[in-house]
């Protein structure tokens, strides 16, 4: 599954943000392996309160414990 499914970036809400950090709110994906919260993760992108962003995923080894959110990397359309 993961090698024919499996994705390094996953899709979020943002929340609030302020300069280069934003809160974004992701939910359960299975293909990036990414567990559903808030996080707070660094923004190469402009964006503003409601935008749905594309965010990269940091994948562990195995995925035993899920997947780590690193940054945004732009609006999704």
């Amino acid at each position: 599954f993961r090698l024919k499914y499996g994705r390094n970036f996953t899709y979020g809400t943002v929340e609030e943000f302020r300069g280069k950090r934003a809160v974004v709110r992701v939910s359960y994906d299975i293909c990036s392996n990414v567990k559903s919260g808030l996080y707070v993760v660094e923004s190469f992108a402009k964006i503003k309160r409601g935008d749905l962003v594309k965010i990269s995923v940091e994948r562990p080894m195995l995925g035993l414990r899920g997947a780590k959110v690193r940054a945004i990397l732009g609006k999704s359309k």
